[in-house]
């Protein structure tokens, strides 16, 4: 992701949630937050769980840090 879209995502109408793990738990929650229509940045140190979560519709942080630049809420 460029630096401009960094600061469109945050930018965004509604709160950009960054979500740090997608395992057993954190993969489930990112589903709901995304079905509920929350815009969710994710990033999980596993490619796998990490590209599961993406194809649901989030987006992929390329760190920890970069998820809670990226974000208004963690």
């Amino acid at each position: 992701m460029k630096a401009t879209e960094n600061n469109e995502v945050k930018n965004a109408e509604r709160p950009v949630i960054g979500f740090i793990g997608t395992g057993a738990m954190g993969g489930p929650m990112v589903g709901h937050l995304l079905r509920a229509g929350s815009l969710v940045i994710a990033f999980d140190r596993n490619a796998e769980r990490l590209n599961a979560v993406t194809e649901a519709g989030a987006k992929a942080g390329a760190s920890e840090a970069d998820v809670v630049k990226q974000s208004n809420i963690i």
